[in-house]
């Protein structure tokens, strides 16, 4: 399935991870125009090629926090991060987390899901130009994943940034954990997470 959204804190992870941001850094979310009555924004629009994206939420303020990026599930917040990383760095982050590749549970036909090539997310880079691949991928749009490919990937944020294969039955088989992120973004993501939640 398209995930959508939900990918988002595993960009944004792998920006922290490479200290390409921080947690006092604000954002521009593009919100321009006048308030309405509730005292909001228009909802943020951004150019990337000829392709413009919107954010799906109208904020109270034009410039957010890491933290309100993923509390209020920003597009335009996650998309600027993503540009961040190198093409390579976006495409092996990906790859890290587990898209596109066998979670190797037990059960047998498990499906791969779809990310873009690395050439796709290099487009540009040369030139210092946004990349539209980085760009949607990073919010889930343009990308296929599977309901495990998920949930092992979101469980590197209560396993001090670590994996483990999910397992449907209990073969009372060691677990093998692979560090994909530090435990600090690890932890600072649960942090935003559980904010969501709130």
């Amino acid at each position: 399935f398209e995930p959508g959204s939900i990918v988002k804190p595993l960009s944004i992870s792998l920006v922290l991870d490479k200290n390409k941001t921080n947690l006092k850094e604000l954002f521009f979310i593009h919100n321009k125009g006048n308030k309405n009555k509730k005292g909001e924004y228009p909802r943020g629009m951004y150019k990337v090629g000829r392709w413009i994206i919107h954010d799906d939420h109208r904020l109270k303020k034009r410039y957010i926090t890491l933290k309100d990026i993923v509390v209020f599930s920003s597009n335009i917040g996650t998309l600027i991060l993503a540009q961040r990383l190198s093409g390579e760095e976006f495409y092996h982050g990906l790859k890290k987390f587990g898209l596109s590749q066998k979670t190797g549970i037990d059960l047998t036909y498990e499906q791969k899901g779809l990310i873009h090539t690395l050439q796709q997310y290099k487009t540009g880079e040369n030139h210092r130009r946004n990349n539209i691949f980085k760009a949607t991928d990073s919010y889930g749009q343009g990308i296929t994943v599977t309901f495990m490919q998920m949930l092992k990937a979101y469980s590197v944020f209560n396993n001090d940034g670590k994996f483990t294969t999910p397992k449907i039955v209990n073969n009372n088989t060691k677990l093998v954990y692979t560090q994909v992120i530090k435990t600090q973004t690890a932890n600072i993501m649960k942090t935003f997470l559980i904010k969501t939640v709130q």
